[in-house]
């Protein structure tokens, strides 16, 4: 009796072994057939019958050639020169080019001023004559610039006049010398001795007359 127990436990083990030795055949086997499919290449993948392989239609980002980068470069150098140039043209075509008296009157004078290409003038430059009269403060600081230049003469009456040029309502300094005239509008005796004094906006003066 207890020999039949005996062989029915070793009967027992020997179907658990062979068993699991089953089972690790079929792993094995298993892992044998995978394999082969595991170390297919692409191109091998593409040959073998049965075996699919899925392309990424995602492309990678194209950069553009150096070649046209350049060429750009050299596109966007020529149309910002050629805007330089045409601005250029624009402004020259927009200033005063041939000999140009501008006038301005008053009561007591005619004012002119003769100007060319050199003063740089806009086109639609306008003479501006201003009189300063006696309650002006700059009435009062130029007559003491006169007691001061004429102080061997002796000084009977004086007419001040701001004399400017102006474009689009602003003043606009010419760049280069101007010629200006004042004729008065009735005939003044010979025996008349007037003088004429500048006085520019940096401060300095001259007599002009």
């Amino acid at each position: 009796m207890g020999n039949f127990f005996r062989k029915s436990n070793l009967i027992k083990k020997h179907k658990k072994l062979a068993t699991f030795l089953a089972v690790m055949v079929a792993l094995v086997t298993t892992y044998l057939l995978i394999l082969p499919a595991i170390t297919l290449d692409m191109e091998r993948a593409r040959e073998e019958p049965g075996v699919e392989v899925e392309q990424s239609s995602q492309l990678p980002p194209s950069l553009p050639a150096l070649g046209d980068s350049d060429s750009n470069l050299g596109s966007a150098t020529e149309s910002s020169q050629e805007a330089d140039t045409s601005q250029t043209e624009s402004t020259e075509n927009d200033l005063i080019t041939p000999a140009t008296t501008l006038t301005a009157t008053n009561q007591d004078y005619t004012i002119t001023a003769d100007v060319n290409a050199d003063a740089q003038l806009p086109k639609d430059t306008s003479l501006t004559v201003k009189e300063i009269k006696t309650d002006d403060e700059a009435y009062q600081s130029n007559y003491e610039k006169v007691k001061n230049s004429l102080t061997a003469k002796t000084i009977d009456s004086v007419l001040f006049y701001d004399i400017t040029f102006e474009s689009k309502g602003e003043k606009v300094e010419p760049k280069a010398d101007v010629k200006v005239t004042i004729i008065p509008k009735e005939a003044m005796d010979a025996k008349d001795n007037f003088d004429v004094l500048h006085f520019p906006d940096d401060g300095s003066q001259e007599n002009i007359s």
